[in-house]
């Protein structure tokens, strides 16, 4: 059921949003430190040499973002391809090879 996957997919990612989101305004407000990020994160994610966790942050929870915006993309086109005929379906196929 790929559609479906996908689809459960883009939840969990949009779940991981929310919990970067809460962990960023943790840090934002000071409950928790924002200490510097390590350096494989700097590389990672080409952030500057003086990042700190709320960079990292923001960075890991655009990476989310995008693969919520995937995996919802993708269950959206399966589903408009599960909804075309038979012989629709074989054109798009076609088309997309």
């Amino acid at each position: 059921f790929p559609k479906t996957s996908h689809r459960m997919i883009g939840y969990f990612e949009d779940e991981a949003v929310k919990s970067y989101t809460e962990y960023l305004e943790l840090v934002e407000n000071g409950s928790v430190m924002n200490i510097r990020a390590p350096k494989i994160a700097i590389d990672y994610y080409g952030l500057s040499k003086k990042a700190r966790l709320s960079d990292l942050i923001r960075s890991v929870r655009a990476d989310e973002m995008h693969h919520s915006e995937v995996n919802h993309s993708y269950a959206d086109n399966l589903s408009k391809i599960s909804n075309l005929k038979k012989s629709e379906q074989k054109k798009v196929a076609w088309e997309k090879a």
